[in-house]
């Protein structure tokens, strides 16, 4: 990572220079101070006629990503080459104005110049003239540059702000934790008939009234970033009642305001005033006409119950027989990878007789809860018939049926039961490349009853040895 640090440049005595040789050999002799190599800052000498660049010390590298020699090896291509094009023209202009600069005059210019990674860097630079031939023409210059880089990104965010602000057809005002105005654009000035001036530390319920806005309010003492909107009524310069559109945004970080509020406005009245027409319109409607429509609406209502208690089962809330027989169709037609999970309640029938109807039903709705919960998203559950259930599931690879069924079995053992512990058996099977739905059904059908026959509570995934 390139760390850009400030830069500090410093003048070199005339004698020390050879004009027949340029190079930056000639500027690091025994009078230069040792500690300038040292320095995070760079140096450097500029010869106006050859434009070129004759010295600069070593931390043009951390600057730039560029050694010296890199620089010196440029010649008169150096700016040319690493400036960027649209400031090329204010480069030549201050250049123009070195040459007829006074000695100890200063002249600063700020430009982006590109890195070794190809990223521009704004840089300040403070030049003023070195030496100067026999007809008093300046020759070379030396100079001070900062990098500006962090102070122009500020500069062009806080820029685009304001633009924004002045710009804004709507009413736009910046506001401190208090509530109190520290800029308003003109379009809110205009809404309280006031100055942009004149806004300037008024509390916005100085304009809102407070006792009648407690959502703005409570909205003010919300440290972290927020947007909220609010529709809220206010009293206009000229004494006329209207209604405003509030949003309400806090910025936690950046913007030139730290962690104040952004107030955005809009005038609804004329809004409000044409929902109000139409909200009396409506109520002048025949008594005839609206019990139609709620008719109409309570028929469409009742229709959508009825299309969704078709399709559930009433007792455990999950997808009926004939809806599970529907969804495995869609699902095979698909082309999808499916699983199919069977499962029965385990001696189902003896807990009826022990704890009667109402409590093995009781012990299906808690089934179903869990399978709810367990495969939402994941899969499709079903009561199959009596105390069955079913379970369609996309897969990957065989091992993830096994577990997939294994925890749906643990998650029903370990549920906590009003009367006793309640398991299931469990088969699993996976549609074969022929995609026949029946073979799917019946091969599942079969794992279950192999994990009944071999003591319950436990899950089987069809093979070919479990029909033989």
């Amino acid at each position: 990572m390139w760390e850009y640090s400030r830069f500090l440049l410093v003048a070199v005595p005339e004698d020390t220079v050879n004009r027949q040789e340029p190079n930056i050999e000639n500027f690091d002799g025994g009078w230069l101070p040792s500690a300038a190599e040292g320095m995070v800052d760079v140096l450097y000498v500029y010869d106006l006629g050859a434009r070129s660049n004759l010295y600069c010390n070593r931390s043009i590298w951390t600057a730039l990503g560029y050694t010296p020699q890199d620089i010196a090896a440029m010649g008169e291509l150096f700016l040319a080459t690493l400036v960027h094009p649209d400031d090329l023209p204010l480069i030549e202009e201050n250049r123009g104005r070195l040459f007829n600069a006074a000695d100890g005059e200063v002249v600063i210019t700020e430009y982006r110049i590109k890195d070794i990674f190809g990223d521009y860097v704004w840089l300040r630079s403070r030049d003023n003239v070195l030496d100067r031939d026999h007809q008093g023409v300046p020759q070379r210059i030396v100079g001070i540059a900062s990098d500006i880089t962090t102070e122009k990104l500020r500069e062009l965010d806080l820029k685009n702000q304001m633009s924004v602000l002045e710009d804004a057809l709507e009413g736009v005002a910046w506001l401190d934790n208090e509530g109190h105005i520290l800029r308003g654009n003109q379009a809110i000035a205009n809404l309280f008939r006031s100055s942009e001036a004149e806004l300037f530390g008024k509390s916005i319920f100085d304009l809102l009234g407070q006792e009648s806005h407690p959502d703005v309010w409570t909205a003010l003492y919300i440290k972290e970033s927020f947007v909220r909107d609010f529709e809220v009524s206010f009293s206009g310069g000229d004494g006329q009642n209207g209604y405003l559109h509030i949003r309400l945004i806090r910025r936690t970080q950046g913007g030139p305001i730290g962690d104040g509020l952004i107030l955005h406005t809009r005038d609804i009245t004329a809004q409000r005033a044409s929902l109000e027409a139409v909200t009396n319109y409506v109520q002048e409607l025949s008594e005839a006409q609206v019990e139609l429509e709620l008719n109409r609406q309570e028929l469409e209502t009742v229709n959508s119950e009825l299309r969704r208690l078709a399709e559930i089962d009433g007792l455990t809330g999950l997808l009926n027989h004939r809806t599970f027989q529907t969804r495995l169709a869609e699902q095979i037609a698909q082309d999808l990878r499916v699983a199919l999970i069977l499962m029965d309640v385990d001696k189902f029938k003896e807990f009826n007789d022990t704890y009667g109807h109402p409590g093995g039903d009781e012990v299906l709705k808690g089934v179903g809860q869990v399978l709810t919960r367990f495969t939402e998203g994941t899969g499709t559950a079903a009561r199959y018939g009596g105390e069955e259930f079913a379970v369609i599931f996309p897969y990957e690879n065989l091992s993830e049926v096994q577990t997939f069924a294994e925890l749906l079995r643990a998650k029903i053992e370990e549920q906590e039961w009003p009367y006793r512990q309640v398991t299931v058996s469990v088969g699993a099977s996976v549609l074969g490349s022929d995609r026949d739905r029946k073979a799917l059904i019946e091969q599942a059908d079969l794992a279950l009853y192999a994990s009944k026959k071999g003591g319950r509570n436990r899950v089987t995934v069809f093979s070919p040895a479990i029909a033989a």
